[in-house]
């Protein structure tokens, strides 16, 4: 219904009271999402799939989500794989799609000036029947203190504490990754320095179609 209101061409006052409700409609929808995913992870009802993806195309559609944002914000956001990656592979695209929107949304969200980015390489051998990749998401933005980085991965925890906290969020983003992670026999680890930015590893094993 907001997004029929909008086409109707609305005043610029009530353009910016529309696009406010459906910002709210879309964190609403992404909190309900959140939930669901870790309810269907502690009830043992999260299934992985198993497709045939493109790479390429994946950390694309990482761009594609948090470009915009990253332009408003005065950001500068990379995306890189290394040469010689294969270009199709065996996974959970949705899902691993999924582990890098929520990685990289949080490296956009606590990025103020400077950049984000992404890059992948392969670690050990070039296996004909899989390959352990290396993602990893940096950003220059606010950091966190050593005795946060244990428990960001728990739920409703979030590196900005305050009562009136500046950046927005439910905290269960990290949560979910953690889960997804684990559920696909991966790794993953942050290394963050306060005021200096943060880092995140991420290690998948996939197989090669």
């Amino acid at each position: 219904m907001l997004e029929l209101l909008r086409a109707k061409k609305p005043r610029p006052d009530q353009l910016r009271h529309i696009c406010n409700a459906l910002a709210a409609c879309a964190n609403l929808t992404q909190l309900l999402g959140d939930i669901l995913d870790i309810s269907k992870v502690e009830a043992g009802r999260m299934e992985l799939e198993t497709e045939n993806f493109s790479l390429p195309d994946l950390l694309e559609s990482v761009r594609q989500s948090h470009g915009p944002t990253a332009q408003e914000q005065g950001l500068e956001l990379h995306l890189s794989a290394a040469p010689g990656l294969p270009d199709r592979l065996l996974g959970d695209p949705a899902r691993i799609r999924q582990i890098l929107i929520n990685l990289v949304g949080n490296a956009v969200k606590y990025t103020e000036k400077g950049s984000v980015t992404v890059s992948v390489e392969a670690v050990g051998p070039l296996l004909p029947e899989e390959i352990t990749l290396l993602f990893q998401v940096r950003d220059t933005g606010i950091g966190m203190p050593d005795d946060l980085l244990p428990c960001v991965f728990d739920a409703f925890t979030q590196a900005e504490t305050s009562t009136s906290r500046k950046y927005q969020g439910a905290g269960l983003g990290l949560q979910i990754v953690k889960r997804l992670v684990r559920l696909m026999d991966g790794s993953l680890c942050l290394d963050s320095e306060l005021g200096r930015g943060t880092a995140a590893y991420l290690s998948l094993r996939l197989a090669r179609p």
